[in-house]
């Protein structure tokens, strides 16, 4: 039994050879000691060429293990297929599974390990776990957090200063002068939902959240599904703060016109699987109280009494 298999989908206009290279390395280098493996899906026999050699590389041999490649698939498209297809294929054989974007670094070590020791004893309570990207922190038209999920919050509508970025000012972005304006929580806390950039789950989680619903053929608002999905179900997606991600990787720009290409198809999708509008319905006073009436019996409105940096902790210590 595998403690992990880490899925990537390398897939359509914007990949870039080098920015999964460096997913895989990062991945490979900061998880720590555990049994892994990566699945990786592509949709070119140049990526797939590419993708053997990363683990056939005698000079990566000291981070990205020879045998620590599963299994290299062609894409059957859509995304929810292909990660469907997956955990329907290797459901019994792991435990965990980590789902990664193509263009990310995890920059923390024992990553894994740690994780694990955050969600100790609360287990059966969590969903999908992401940590902190720090990519947009200093973008120059100001602060933005890019790791979990306005819900319901009572301040969503002052997003991006929402979250740990809440001290700043309109345009603001941070400098070594201003650091102490990150208002970080002590350790993992419960979330509306999480941006899967990374995300890590149980398959037991998995099991009872479901399959990933088709919204077209990127994962466009999965990550809003999913949340609800859990939180329908009385399971919390997580926040652990001191493990650091960069997204999109910057030494890679990529051309981001192409995931907004099927927007409006995928909104009406979701609408037509939830009846609502993700995130603008939210704040919309008369669907948003709809919204709350009908999930009353679920955690779904957890989020609507409170602030988002008003951090409800996973465990008292």
């Amino acid at each position: 039994m595998l403690d992990v298999i880490v899925f990537i989908a390398s897939v359509g206009p914007i990949v870039n050879k080098g920015s999964l290279l460096e997913t895989i390395y990062s991945i490979s280098k900061n998880i720590g000691e555990c049994n892994y493996k990566f699945y990786i899906v592509i949709d070119n026999e140049g990526m797939k060429k590419f993708t053997e050699q990363i683990f056939d590389n005698e000079k990566l041999r000291h981070i990205i293990k020879e045998d620590s490649l599963l299994e290299i698939v062609y894409t059957k498209g859509p995304w929810a297929t292909d990660y469907n297809d997956f955990f329907k294929a290797y459901k019994n054989t792991t435990e965990y599974i980590l789902v990664s974007h193509d263009d990310l670094t995890i920059n923390t070590p024992n990553f894994f390990r740690k994780t694990l020791k955050e969600i100790e004893g609360k287990e059966d309570e969590v969903s999908w776990i992401t940590y902190t990207n720090d990519h947009y922190y200093k973008r120059t038209s100001g602060i933005m957090p890019n790791s979990i999920i306005t819900g319901f919050h009572t301040d969503a509508g002052n997003y991006p200063l929402v979250f740990e970025c809440h001290n700043f000012k309109e345009g603001e972005y941070l400098t070594e002068d201003n650091e102490d304006l990150l208002d970080y929580p002590d350790r993992a806390v419960k979330c509306h939902g999480i941006f899967i950039i990374p995300g890590l789950i149980s398959v037991k989680s998995m099991e009872k959240i479901g399959p990933c619903a088709n919204f077209g053929p990127y994962t466009m608002l999965i990550n809003e599904d999913w949340s609800l999905e859990s939180l329908k179900n009385n399971l919390f997606s997580i926040w652990v703060p001191d493990i650091f991600i960069t997204h999109p990787n910057p030494k890679y720009p990529r051309n981001t016109d192409f995931d907004l290409r099927f927007e409006a198809e995928s909104h009406r999708l979701f609408y037509e699987k939830w009846g609502f509008f993700a995130h603008k319905d939210y704040v919309k006073p008369e669907k948003r109280e709809q919204i709350l009436e009908k999930y009353k019996d679920t955690s779904i409105p957890w989020s609507a009494s409170r602030k988002t940096y008003e951090w409800d902790y996973l465990k008292d210590e």
